[in-house]
């Protein structure tokens, strides 16, 4: 099995590219002062952080298909502790940075120390990661750092997690165990999306741990299922690789068009992404066909492999850009991203090449800082958006 896999490397890099393409989809939403009526908008993005937990669990279960997990105390911290260790540097950063547009600055310049209290409380909020378990002020600072509180959860629970799909790897009908085990979760997921409807459907539907621990289990599964596919199927023959092709292009196109679906509310967040994303996930994941060799071209490769810390980056940027395009034109800018935007501040739209202009020139500049954070260090080629 192991051999197999070195006979056969990078095959998983593909992913890669789907995982920048998920957060295009997230930077177009955030920065959808400038885009046009025919981009997807909020629907989109929320397609791609249900990719985004189970690429996370996909790429957890597959690179941990083999190794003996002992379900302990320390085994969990000695985990969790790694996952924290690489990802809190530019998460605090990026926090810190959010501060300049806060209003700690203003108040500590006013001597305005009883209404500090409150910011500071959320600022510490986000420090040690856990506002994404209050229903309130979670986008509070860099918005998206709910989705690494989110994720601190989803480490506590992955030893117990790849524990069971381990379990079912040595009985006697894995595959069929594995497909039991989504499908369950599946409907899991899909149940608690209903009965949580209502008018707090934003945080226990998107933002509250629990409701996203689903689309991280079936992920899991989704890594083990890849495995077992992959090292049982032959080499891929001509005739073979042209339908693993079709099937690509098919899984793709589905993806692509999903977002502009009619849709329930209560499923916007996570049941109706299920499905297609884990089709997406696990045909590119084996990675036999045509699309999937394009998508392991270098320099797709590299643009997925900057993808965490153009996650993190984007939003900041924005911020900076539309608050100094507003000085300079004289008018109110509000935040482009819309967990923080004010009530009645918008960005003044100039025209369609300027919001065109501000849409890649705001890009650029999160890919190239990301990449100089990136720096010189080997990417992890299945790394997770973390």
């Amino acid at each position: 099995m192991a051999q197999r896999a070195t006979q056969r490397p990078g095959r998983a890099e593909q992913l890669q590219f789907l995982r920048f393409l998920a957060f295009c989809l997230v930077y177009i939403w955030h920065a959808d002062d400038w885009t046009f009526g025919f981009f997807s908008g909020g629907v989109g993005a929320a397609c791609a952080v249900s990719f985004f937990f189970m690429l996370s669990g996909l790429v957890t279960g597959y690179t941990h298909f083999d190794d003996p997990v002992a379900v302990t105390p320390r085994a969990v911290g000695r985990y969790m502790w790694r996952k924290i260790r690489k990802l809190y540097p530019l998460y605090i950063f990026t926090m810190l940075f959010a501060v300049t547009s806060s209003k700690i600055p203003k108040l500590v310049a006013q001597h305005d120390f009883e209404a500090l209290r409150e910011p500071l409380k959320l600022l510490l909020r986000n420090a040690l990661m856990i506002q994404s378990w209050f229903p309130a002020d979670y986008f509070s600072y860099n918005g998206v750092g709910w989705f690494i509180s989110a994720m601190i959860f989803m480490y506590l629970l992955t030893l117990p997690l790849l524990a069971l799909a381990g379990k079912i790897r040595r009985s006697k009908r894995p595959a069929a165990g594995l497909c039991g085990l989504i499908a369950g979760f599946s409907l899991a997921a899909t149940l608690y999306c209903y009965l949580m409807r209502g008018e707090m459907w934003e945080f226990f539907e998107y933002v509250f741990p629990v409701a996203r621990m689903w689309e991280y289990a079936i992920g899991i599964c989704l890594g083990f299922l890849t495995r077992l596919i992959r090292d049982r199927s032959p080499q891929p023959r001509p005739a073979r690789r042209l339908l693993l092709t079709l099937a690509e292009v098919a899984v793709f196109a589905l993806w692509i068009a999903m977002p502009y679906a009619p849709y329930q509310q209560w499923s916007l967040t996570i049941a109706r992404w299920l499905l297609p994303n884990a089709l997406l996930l696990l045909t590119f994941a084996v990675g036999e066909g045509g699309l999937s060799r394009v998508f392991r071209a270098r320099p797709l490769v590299a643009l997925g492999d900057l993808s965490f810390e153009c996650f993190l980056l984007h939003g900041l940027i924005i911020n900076r850009y539309t608050k100094d395009f507003a000085a300079l034109q004289g008018g109110r800018a509000g935040n482009a991203l819309r967990q923080t935007r004010q009530a009645g501040e918008t960005l003044t739209r100039s025209s369609a090449l300027g919001n065109a202009f501000n849409l890649l020139f705001c890009l650029m500049l999160t890919l190239m800082l990301a990449r100089l954070i990136h720096g010189a260090k080997r990417p992890e080629r299945l790394a997770s958006p973390k």
